[in-house]
């Protein structure tokens, strides 16, 4: 082959690389039109399905008894064909604790697309007691949940403790009650009773000397606790001795100097 052959045919070759070259670039480009225009049109939907796909059309109260169903619903922030993805849960619980102190927690349950269930537990076990000549409701926080004028106003109220306290500085329904110097020991013993002692069983509490603690359960047994030391112990100790029934049951139980346990119970007859 000589020089003028040998120039042509390199001639044909790069024509054929560069035909090559922009014959790829493009496909990549239509390649990169068709991803671009399909992504455009992905969100486009997903834009008018979060619009107008997800709008709330029903909304429920579950767990609900001291407040009715449209008490809740007027506050809790949310309306019908709102979109149930920004539907805030933590909002929703906030709003309703602080305006109804009887509720202890909401889960927001959302049904997708367009239903939410608001379900409400309440205070089942809760303590009160007296100061000034009124009474004062409060939950297992010490959070101030309702005032009464009169003990017997309290009948109506489930399970609610009798508790004897020391000095109050600060009783405001809604409010977290606030002790005096020395006593938040009460605040203490509250929560260990309602994590360790089937609390909705006792009936009366006296907390006014930190070291002799004694309480009532079920108007027919005396428990004294003594002091604080060892106190989730002793109060478990007790649960058992007393089994599922306490009610079924009389007498006394001294665990003051646990782990001795003195007791001496009956059946009720």
């Amino acid at each position: 082959m000589n020089r003028g052959e040998r120039s042509s045919a390199k001639g044909s070759d790069d024509n054929i690389r560069r035909y090559r070259q922009k014959k790829g670039k493009l496909r990549l480009t239509a390649s990169l039109i068709m991803l671009a225009s399909a992504l455009l049109i992905l969100v486009i939907i997903l834009v008018i399905f979060i619009n107008f796909g997800f709008r709330i059309k029903t909304i429920d109260v579950a767990g609900a008894s001291v407040y009715s169903n449209e008490e809740i619903l007027s506050c809790a922030g949310i309306e019908l064909n709102d979109n149930i993805l920004f539907v805030s849960e933590k909002n929703i619980e906030n709003t309703l604790k602080e305006k109804f102190p009887y509720i202890r927690s909401v889960y927001v349950e959302k049904d997708y697309p367009s239903r939410i269930v608001l379900n409400v537990r309440e205070e089942y076990t809760t303590f009160y007691f007296e100061l000034g000549g009124e009474f004062f409701l409060f939950n297992h926080a010490m959070k101030v949940i309702d005032r009464f004028d009169s003990e017997e106003a309290l009948l109506s109220i489930r399970n609610a403790i009798n508790v004897e306290m020391p000095l109050v500085k600060s009783c405001i329904v809604s409010q977290y009650m606030e002790l005096a110097d020395g006593c938040e020991y009460v605040g203490d013993f509250i929560r260990s009773l309602s994590e360790n002692f089937p609390a909705d069983s006792v009936s009366y509490i006296d907390l006014t000397d930190k070291y002799y603690i004694n309480m009532t359960v079920s108007e027919n047994i005396e428990i004294v606790i003594g002091d604080f030391s060892l106190l989730s112990q002793k109060l478990k100790a007790c649960a058992q001795l007393l089994g599922e029934n306490p009610s079924s049951l009389k007498g006394n139980i001294d665990i003051s100097v646990y782990p001795d346990c003195y007791y001496d119970l009956d059946y009720v007859v």
